[in-house]
């Protein structure tokens, strides 16, 4: 079997990785934790994910396969404003380059005794259909006269677990 807070940590490594970088290059947007409170009515970075889903190969072998999203929500001010049209497919380009083929799994978590930062192994992005290694979708206005228009950004990481 492997470690039981493993999820955990690839979640939290992948969260911490992509929110180090959206802090670094970003302004005027809020992010947060899907399930935490949002600000509404302002530019938000929403980070969520499925998983990890898990394939058990053999004793002590397994893969890990997490997908991680981040869905980018804005109001334009009218109809006409281009410019923020174009600010949300520049946005969703940073966020893709958020997600780097490898990423390190360290043990960060909530318990300062378990999660002491070590490195575990690293995920490797992995390509889940046509359309490359990160996947960019554009809904637009997703209810008519909303005014909501929503982007999101995708990612699926694996982790192979060999161990005792």
């Amino acid at each position: 079997m492997y470690p039981e807070r493993l999820p955990v940590w690839i979640i939290a490594s992948v969260y911490k990785e992509v929110t180090d970088y959206i802090v670094a290059n970003t302004t005027g947007w809020s992010w947060f934790i899907e399930g935490m409170p949002r600000l509404k009515g302002t530019k938000t970075i929403e980070l969520r994910h499925d998983g990890p889903n898990t394939i058990h190969h053999s004793k002590n072998h397994y893969d890990l396969v997490t997908e991680f999203n981040i869905l980018l929500s804005h109001s334009p001010n009218s109809a006409d404003d281009t410019e923020s049209i174009y600010e949300m497919s520049l946005m969703a380009d940073k966020i893709r380059l958020s997600f780097p083929e490898l990423m390190e799994v360290k043990k960060y978590g909530p318990d300062a005794v378990l999660d002491d930062g070590s490195f575990v192994a690293c995920a490797r992005q992995i390509v889940t259909s046509n359309r490359g290694s990160v996947e960019v979708s554009s809904f637009g206005e997703i209810d008519v006269g909303s005014g909501l228009h929503q982007t999101a950004v995708e990612s699926h990481y694996l982790l192979t677990y060999n161990g005792a």
